[in-house]
């Protein structure tokens, strides 16, 4: 730069400081591989198809859109707008002996109090 321009480098960095503060320079890293409309697919089809896991979201989305991403990618969409995976609460597994034995211990016990 000296040699083009009979000023140091540093006269010629603060000067670009300066001048060209506003010049937008590219982000680093890596692009992202899903857009945004790519992402509110993958929620559509998950919530309005009703397709039951992120693993055939997938599998339907490479043959729809052609991009093969990774199932952990689509769940980080997923947590994202917090369509996570959650578990079934368990039931108990009642019986008709099952039942009728809860029944007729909370009819006996229907008139008890803390202090008994």
């Amino acid at each position: 730069m000296e040699e083009l321009t009979g000023l140091s480098n540093n006269t010629v960095r603060r000067l670009r400081k300066t001048h060209r503060s506003s010049v937008m320079k590219p982000n680093g890293g890596r692009s992202k591989v899903l857009s945004a409309a790519d992402e509110h697919y993958y929620v559509h089809q998950l919530i309005k198809n009703c397709v039951p896991s992120a693993v055939k979201v997938t599998k339907c989305l490479e043959n729809h859109i052609g991009k093969n991403v990774g199932i952990e990618r689509v769940h980080k969409v997923l947590r994202k707008i917090v369509l996570g995976a959650t578990e079934k609460p368990k039931k108990p597994l009642l019986s008709a002996k099952n039942i009728r034995n809860k029944l007729s211990w909370c009819i006996a016990h229907s008139n008890s109090t803390v202090d008994d």
